[in-house]
């Protein structure tokens, strides 16, 4: 008994309502997009890194007065280190020699032009490596996933599917199916099996050439990023020579030990500055109190004086016509300003609460608040100068004179027998240090991995049966004929049955994938990392093993069984040739993802069609302070790898596995990469800004295409056993089908010993640290060297900075919020400082009479520097807070 040959799947109506819907999204999008995006009030929206970034590169010199000692000194100031500057264009033939040495940090790009076609050109015809200088490797090596995996590697795909394997499973006598099912690997009529040769020489071609660009990538990561490493714009940064070391033994916690270790370790008597954790549970409750109630009382202060200005505007003050602004050094206080322009009733609500968003808890105003921050400060300074009294944890950071010597450090220190539990890491920031982390014990983490670990194996298998829901929808027709209470969809008309199975299923897998990332996060996080950078690259593992198991195995077995078990009144012996016949037919769902997922996100993307509606809001979505105006109008968009790759995986993974199966899919995959990697690029050459502190340097990349090695063990698995159920009209098996399914399991092996032939050759090791012959093969080509000038302060010898690491100062002129200085990686607890209360600065006096009680009566500091209030209550900012650096332009951290 054969399979049925009927085509129960409506695959056409289905894949057609989903194109539909998914040709609307864009085209209205795309309509957006040509409408606006001249608009020169828009241009913080299409072109925010040429309106945004800095003109330079990220590093600065800043050169100030120091309080009691004669002289200058040079700081570096920037969000986790930067690159060197230049005020210099990049030039076409210099990206193209990726000459790092001569390519500097500019972090600006030039202006698009204002026409349609010229401005995607210019888009399109850019050197991807300029995405390297602005948003940094991880950027690039996600636009060349979509490139190399969505586009080039596509092409072969397409050409060999849609030429051999679509006329071959189309063409009479087949089984009958038809639509979009009647280019399927199930359409081959019994009476011609032998015509899935095609099928698996096909497959074994695409294999190979998969397998081939792989190998090639990895030597583009290894041979790029060395480039990188070893340039002298990045060998010269602090975060090049800085190492991290975590879960190390106590006898070792002490700068004498790690000092001799290093120098035991590199044959160098060059001085390694240490910094040594400590057990900071107790300082960080204060430090995490006085920095929330600084949030909440710069917002009753915005609160307060948008008030005040909105009563004058509108002839409410309780002072009346007499209420139009005065000189405020004529007013002895804020008090009788606030009772010339606000109600006794509004001063009274001038209030908050310091519990959970403000719903309950100690209620705190004007004067209780600076009261708790001043009280906090001078706890934090009294806990501050017994440091013995925190007990030493196990986490430390040592920051080398050159790059090479801390690379060999990090690479060798945990080869001895003694020292394997010890971690390494390189390339860290204090940004990228969770600091809640550093006290865990090693069995505190260890415990911590465990439970994250399996947490996560048991959110996979309860999301499995919302996941399997989700694919039972989209061949839901397959049931409503033998379920007789889904009847009634049956009945619908094919529209509405076509949207439902072809727009519904991936618009609710997409909402399913976005609540677990948030989850998975704060597991890992819980499992005691130290870096949150290391935090995102597991993340990128667990989110793609919830992708594959859920977005693809899961959604083809409910997806495939609800077609194969329609008629599930047949004999169990029929089930596998059912399987066979109708398994292909899950493609149709993924088709449909495709569509839904890919086209309208990459169309939405490009269009900016948030952040225009964003800008149009920010008037009321902005906020009342300045600080958060300023992260309104200045902060640029920036996207999480480990959240924003691993869908991409899924659909490179998908399109590999069907590709055979379902030719159609290469086509419309094509599309949609072709989409998407023109949108990306145009958001991080023009619009994105990556935070430097979690910046890995392609890190990404190895994992990225250990997907494509999973895509290739899938379609092998299911081409395996599509050949092995090929039976003839007598139900017997064929040569063919057994000859090919042996070959796919010989071809298993063959891509097993690849990938394990090129994890020797591309070890971690090679990937992660320096060749010693790529920086000149001696420490001394990457040394820092100072030389004074008749200023007094440092100068770059060769393009290589120096600076003075022993800086006790961690104030303003070093932003306050970065690490170049003697309290780099102690945690912020310890040394950092109150962020100052940003007030805007009002016609009406009030901002500057309150900084001034705030400074002088409470030892708060406050100040309007840089923020104004206008008497139409807009807040307008000119750069970041008082208390943080500035770069001439947004620079994420």
């Amino acid at each position: 008994m054969s399979a049925t040959n009927k085509d129960t799947t409506s695959s056409t109506p289905q894949f057609l309502s989903a194109l539909v819907v998914g040709a609307v999204v864009v085209g209205a999008l795309t309509a957006v997009f040509a409408l606006l995006f001249k608009n020169p009030k828009l241009r913080k929206v299409y072109q925010a890194r040429n309106e945004l970034a800095p003109e330079e590169g990220e590093l600065r010199f800043r050169v100030w007065k120091r309080a009691g000692r004669s002289g200058m000194r040079d700081v570096l100031s920037s969000k986790g280190d930067g690159v060197v500057g230049s005020s210099e264009l990049y030039s076409l033939e210099m990206i193209q020699k990726a000459d790092w040495n001569t390519v500097k940090g500019r972090k600006r790009p030039s202006a698009l032009p204002t026409a349609l076609i010229p401005w995607w050109k210019t888009i399109l015809f850019s050197p991807d490596k300029l995405i390297i200088a602005q948003n940094g490797p991880d950027a690039y090596f996600f636009l060349r996933f979509i490139k190399v995996f969505g586009l080039y590697l596509l092409v072969p795909y397409f050409l060999l599917t849609w030429i051999i394997l679509m006329p071959v499973s189309a063409v009479s006598p087949n089984q009958g199916l038809s639509g979009l099912n009647k280019f399927t690997f199930g359409n081959v009529g019994t009476t011609q099996q032998s015509r899935h040769v095609a099928h698996f020489l096909v497959a074994i071609i695409l294999i190979f050439w998969t397998l081939f660009v792989i190998h090639r990538e990895y030597q583009h990561l290894i041979a790029t990023r060395q480039e990188w490493l070893a340039s002298s714009t990045h060998a010269s940064l602090p975060r090049a020579r800085t190492v991290m070391l975590v879960n190390l033994p106590q006898d070792l916690m002490s700068e004498s030990s790690l000092r001799e270790l290093a120098s035991g370790i590199t044959h160098s008597s060059s001085r390694v500055k240490v910094w040594l954790s400590r057990d900071a549970k107790k300082i960080e409750e204060v430090y995490d109190e006085r920095t929330k109630e600084h949030a909440r009382l710069e917002g009753g202060e915005g609160k307060m004086l948008m008030q005040a200005v909105k009563n004058v505007k509108k002839g409410k003050a309780p002072g009346g016509s007499s209420s139009a602004p005065q000189d405020p050094e004529r007013t002895t206080s804020t008090d009788a300003l606030l009772e010339k322009y606000l109600t006794p009733k509004q001063r009274s609500k001038i209030t908050w609460k310091q519990g959970p968003l403000g719903l309950w808890g100690r209620k705190m105003d004007r004067e209780q608040s600076p009261a708790f921050i001043r009280e906090k400060n001078e706890e934090l300074e009294r806990m501050r100068s017994d440091m013995s009294s925190f007990a030493l944890g196990n986490v430390a950071f040592l920051r080398f004179t050159n790059q090479q010597e801390a690379h060999t450090f990090a690479r060798v220190v945990n080869k001895d027998k003694a020292r394997k539990m010890i971690a390494s890491g390189i390339e860290v920031v204090p940004e990228d240090i969770e600091w809640n982390n550093t006290s865990k014990s090693v069995k505190q983490r260890k415990i911590g991995n465990y439970v994250s670990l399996a947490l996560t194996i048991v959110l996979i298998i309860i999301w499995a049966i919302p996941v399997t829901f989700v694919g039972g929808i989209s061949n839901v027709d397959s049931l409503c004929q033998t379920a007789s209470w889904l009847a009634w969809i049956c009945k619908l008309p094919k529209v509405a049955l076509g949207i439902i199975k072809g727009v519904l299923p991936p618009v609710a897998l997409a909402v399913l994938f976005m609540l677990l990332p948030v989850i998975l996060r704060m597991w890992i996080k819980y499992s005691g990392v130290v870096r949150k950078s290391d935090i995102e690259l597991r993340l990128f593992s667990r989110f793609w093993l919830f992708q594959i198991i859920h977005g693809f195995l899961v959604i083809t077995l409910a997806s495939g069984l609800m077609a194969a078990l329609g008629n599930w009144q047949q004999t169990v012996n029929d089930i596998p040739l059912a399987l066979a016949n109708k398994l292909p037919s899950a493609s149709i769902f993924f088709l449909t993802f495709i569509i839904t997922a890919t086209f309208s996100s990459a169309a939405m993307a490009y269009s900016r069609i948030v952040p225009v509606a964003m800008f149009f809001l920010k008037g009321i979505l902005g906020g009342n302070t300045p600080r958060k105006i300023y992260v309104a109008e200045y902060k640029m968009q920036s996207f999480a790898w480990a959240t924003v790759w691993p869908p991409v995986c899924l659909i490179v993974a998908i399109t590999i596995v069907y590709s055979v199966i379902q030719p159609i899919i290469c086509g419309l995959a094509l599309v949609a990469f072709a989409l998407l990697y023109a949108a990306y690029k145009y958001l991080l050459g023009w619009c994105a800004d990556q935070p430097d502190a979690l910046e890995t340097g392609g890190l990404y990349y190895p994992k990225a295409l250990n997907t494509v090695f999973v895509a290739l063990y899938l379609l092998e698995i299911c081409m395996a056993g599509l050949l092995f159920l090929s039976s003839d009209q007598e139900g017997k098996r064929t040569k063919s089908g057994l000859a090919g399914g042996v070959i796919m399991i010989v071809m298993i092996i063959v891509t097993i010993a690849a990938q394990f032939y090129m994890k020797r050759k591309f070890s971690p090791e090679h990937v992660v640290y320096t060749n010693s012959s790529l920086i000149g093969g001696s420490s001394s080509t990457t040394k820092l060297h100072q030389t004074t000038t008749e200023s007094g302060y440092g100068q770059v010898d060769g393009d290589v900075l120096t600076r003075d690491d022993d800086s006790s100062d961690a104030g303003a002129q070093h932003g306050n919020t970065t690490g170049i200085h003697a309290h780099a990686f102690d945690h912020p607890a310890f040394w950092k400082r109150q962020p100052i209360v940003w007030m805007a600065e009002d016609e009406l006096g009030i901002a500057r009479k309150e900084v001034e009680r705030l400074n002088d009566e409470h030892g708060v500091e406050a100040s309007t520097q840089y923020a104004r209030l206008d008497r139409d209550g807009k807040i307008t900012v000119d750069r970041s807070p008082p208390d943080d650096e500035w770069f001439g332009g947004m620079s994420s951290q």
